[in-house]
């Protein structure tokens, strides 16, 4: 390999370290890493002075300020979910001497063809924390809203009560344990705490179960009765 094709294969390298380290900037979203790349591109080609790029992703399109499309161009596609979504573009302001793809050398080809590889696992990747919020804010809504009580508990520790509940019996004593069961009427409150172990030990699915509730909501006590199910 002489000087000049390991200054490329260099080029090439500090291209795909550019592109890793923009991937892993805190925060950044997909506009910002697909402009960021068509800025990384031209520097790693032969001939950085007329070289330009352009990304389409969606309906997302980023390039160069000097981007035209002419008769020198490479692209690659883009896919997301195993279909093409977009593309990777490079092109020559300038005709140039043939080279294996055109004035390209075959390297660049496999530099493209990584580098949109690349953009369509983030783009899938940030589809998938996108539609996860969506559906986490969706099912936030519904357990807020709903006209039932619901309450999560993890380790033995009930960490979550929606309105709902809190209306019913109160807010929960943080440092109390989920099976102290204190808004559980006494009569009740054994058969309720067997069942509670029960299914927390993994011995049971689910429990349905009716069951008095004695809670105290601004100073006043009042008698209700509950039809319960955990899972």
């Amino acid at each position: 390999m002489n000087e000049l094709e390991l200054s490329l294969r260099e080029k090439e390298l500090h291209c795909l370290l550019d592109l890793s380290r923009l991937v892993e900037t805190p925060g950044i979203e997909i506009d910002a890493i697909l402009e960021g790349t068509v800025h990384i591109l031209p520097p790693a080609l032969k001939y950085p002075d007329i070289s330009c790029a352009q990304v389409t992703l969606m309906n997302q399109c980023h390039q160069t300020a000097n981007f035209r499309r002419t008769d020198w161009c490479l692209t690659s596609p883009i896919i997301v979910h195993n279909q093409i979504q977009g593309e990777l573009t490079v092109c020559y302001l300038e005709e140039r001497p043939p080279l294996d793809v055109g004035p390209f050398a075959g390297e660049k080809r496999s530099l493209l063809d990584a580098v949109a590889e690349r953009i369509g696992k983030i783009a899938e990747r940030k589809l998938a924390t996108a539609a996860l919020a969506k559906s986490e804010k969706r099912l936030n809504d519904i357990v807020e809203n709903a006209l039932i009580g619901i309450s999560i508990v993890q380790d033995g520790q009930e960490v979550y009560r929606n309105p709902e509940l809190r209306r019913l019996i109160g807010e929960a004593d943080k440092d109390a344990s989920f099976l102290d069961l204190p808004h559980v009427h006494p009569e009740d409150r054994q058969k309720v705490k067997s069942s509670f172990k029960s299914l927390m030990a993994g011995q049971l699915p689910k429990v349905d179960m009716v069951y008095r509730i004695y809670p105290r909501i601004d100073q006043q006590f009042s008698l209700k009765w509950v039809d319960c199910r955990a899972t």
